[in-house]
């Protein structure tokens, strides 16, 4: 971790959550960018399959995905890195 600000980490966080979530959820994603390319408003009714199926696989990564566990590990691996600086 560094010298890093509490921003920088937080940004560092939540961009690690968010390709956890878009890697796991990735066919559902593109199959919905698929059917909604070129589209206007008929993509409400045209692609509402492919919504639900996007977003229950996105709701369900969020809900086994903890961020608060992503927070946990880095402080872990910054003890570590702290301790490693120490002992040298």
């Amino acid at each position: 971790m560094g010298n890093k600000s509490a921003i920088q980490e937080e940004f560092e966080i939540r961009s690690i959550y968010q390709e956890k979530v878009k890697k796991n959820c990735q066919k559902e994603i593109e199959d919905f960018v698929q059917c909604a390319t070129n589209r206007t408003i008929s993509v409400i009714w045209k692609c509402r399959q492919q919504s639900h199926v996007m977003r229950d696989c996105l709701k369900n990564t969020i809900d086994q995905t903890s961020e608060w566990g992503l927070r946990s590990h880095q402080d872990e691996e910054k003890q570590k890195a702290f301790k490693n600086q120490t002992e040298k």
